[in-house]
């Protein structure tokens, strides 16, 4: 916050970053889960453009969470600081900072939030396009048929 008056030559905190460096974001607690996921999104251009251009003209609270991904995205986009609180964010959210959440279900779960603040299905659609793929199965038994299942996802399973 630049509205308080800090000694910005000693704290290390908010002193300014390179221009080629990107912008951290402060851990919170056990938020590293939520802010290797936020830096990931941002590092997608594509995906970073569509938020920053999302309609928030409503401004209502419903879309108070987008709204708030708007900001973050800005400040780590033009930010001349080394790393962004991301405090409003994660309370918007319903975060509890102390509390270590699974990436995927997290990632999940931010996304249909995204995507009912949207306010139409069209723009929730071209939000999952970014990220949506195809897998296919495909099983040859030695009978000679083949066994084909096209599958929509958005995350891959290790397992």
């Amino acid at each position: 916050n630049f509205d308080k008056e800090e000694d910005y030559s000693q704290n290390t905190e908010i002193s300014l970053r390179g221009l080629r460096d990107h912008v951290g974001l402060f851990n919170l607690g056990a938020t590293c889960y939520q802010n290797s996921l936020l830096q990931q999104l941002f590092m997608n251009t594509r995906f970073r453009k569509f938020i920053l251009e999302a309609d928030v003209s409503n401004g209502n609270a419903r879309q108070a969470q987008l709204v708030e991904t708007q900001v973050l995205f800005a400040n780590m986009q033009n930010t001349y600081c080394k790393a962004y609180d991301t405090w409003s964010f994660a309370t918007r959210d319903g975060t509890q900072v102390n509390v270590q959440e699974d990436a995927d279900e997290y990632f999940e779960a931010l996304i249909g939030r995204w995507e009912s603040q949207l306010g139409t299905t069209e723009a929730g659609q071209a939000m999952r396009s970014i990220f949506t793929g195809k897998l296919r199965h495909q099983t040859r038994p030695d009978c000679g048929h083949i066994s084909d299942v096209l599958e929509t996802f958005m995350t891959l399973p290790i397992a």
